[in-house]
């Protein structure tokens, strides 16, 4: 089995103010070739932090390791109501603070 280099990338802002975009660390190994690249991503809110990316899709894409270009990221489907049924519980709440806001006022 040959060794795998890898890659980390950090968020933007790590290595301020030194550098002010994202970073990625490169692990080279000395022995054999390579077959993947092992990436980590190290921001917080996605869910699949760590895979492999083949050598030769690296190649394909011209040695670009640009972590957004191999990581695949899952998009979920968020359903709102309808902007008919948002705007009256809105008006109901702007009413109630209108209310508080005139109260408050009497009080000063």
């Amino acid at each position: 089995m040959k060794r795998s280099r890898g890659e980390r990338a950090y968020p933007s802002g790590v290595f301020k103010p030194y550098a002010g975009v994202s970073t990625a660390i490169l692990i080279f190994s000395k022995c054999g070739g390579t077959d993947h690249v092992w990436s980590y991503d190290m921001d917080a809110d996605r869910k699949a932090k760590a895979f492999f990316v083949p050598v030769a899709e690296i190649r394909e894409n011209k040695v670009d390791l640009s972590i957004n270009r191999y990581k695949e990221i899952a998009c979920e489907e968020v359903k709102h109501a309808p902007p008919h049924k948002i705007l009256g519980p809105l008006e109901a709440l702007e009413a109630e603070i209108a209310a508080d806001l005139k109260e408050l006022r009497g009080m000063l």
